[in-house]
């Protein structure tokens, strides 16, 4: 992808990163980006550290940040950000060990499938629910 003297339109950023024209007019909704630019027809263009901030704004959302959390971010000193980054990967180390069990569990009920034991299959799941609840108190 090259930079016109405009900057990166909406199209060149969509076919190079993915993101739809509906994203980036969300992402300028929350005053998380502006265009740098405009050519004679009105589309629009981004310049290099309006991409790299589209770009840092996914990666905080599939980080599970909402926009308005990533606009608080943006304001944020380096050190404060380390700090939200640090919380948030103990939550995603959460979700991957719950996520990592619900496979385990999923496997087992495949096995009594197999063996067509309902009653093994009612006990797994009955067991994650008790986990479930012991989780949340």
């Amino acid at each position: 992808m090259r930079m016109t003297n405009k900057g990166f339109s909406i199209k060149e950023i969509s076919d190079n990163y993915g993101f739809s024209r509906m994203m980036l007019q969300r992402y300028e909704k929350y005053d998380l980006i502006k265009p740098t630019g405009k050519n004679k027809y009105g589309h629009l263009y981004y310049d290099e550290e309006m991409l790299n901030r589209i770009l840092l704004i996914r990666f905080l959302q599939g980080c599970y940040f909402l926009l308005p959390e990533i606009k608080e971010i943006m304001t944020l000193s380096n050190e404060e950000v380390r700090k939200i980054l640090d919380k948030r990967v103990k939550e995603l180390d959460f979700r991957l060990e719950r996520i990592n069990d619900q496979k385990e569990r999923v496997k087992l009920i495949q096995k009594a499938l197999l063996k067509d034991d309902k009653d093994t299959v009612i006990r797994i799941i009955k067991e994650a629910y008790k986990r479930r609840k012991e989780d949340v108190l």
